[in-house]
């Protein structure tokens, strides 16, 4: 079993580096050709400059993410675990205590709300008059 979980941390994080590979290929395709067009078009104003540096902002952050603090366990992990510890304890809890009402007991009803007074109508719009 612990080699499992050994290859399947190993699998996630090689996948992550992966993903990060191919969003940094993206990156450099589409600004190269960015730069292209933006060259053979209008030299005098370089636009390019701005995908370039905001897509790369978000590729140094993906490589922050997958190389620099990779996050392990990941957060949906670590809180279906607390989420479980907390079920454990509620479960042991209720066997202990007597005076806890068992899941199978029914519950009392919950309260429903009061009804709401019906609206007033509406009064009828004045008919345009016709010569």
């Amino acid at each position: 079993m612990e080699n499992e979980e050994i290859y399947l941390r190993a699998k996630k994080r090689v996948d992550a580096q992966i993903g990060f590979y191919i969003h940094l290929a993206a990156y450099a395709g589409v600004n190269l050709l960015l730069i292209i067009i933006n060259l053979t078009t209008s030299a005098r104003h370089l636009w390019f400059i701005w995908p370039l540096i905001g897509w790369g902002i978000g590729v140094a952050f993906h490589a922050l993410a997958v190389f620099v603090c990779p996050v392990e366990p990941s957060f949906r992990t670590r809180m279906i675990e607390k989420e479980m510890k907390k079920m454990a304890l509620l479960r042991e809890s209720s066997q202990k205590l007597p005076d806890t009402p068992a899941a199978d007991k029914e519950t009392p009803a919950p309260k429903t709300k009061p009804k709401a007074k019906p609206r007033a109508k509406a009064k009828p719009k004045a008919k345009p008059r016709t010569r």
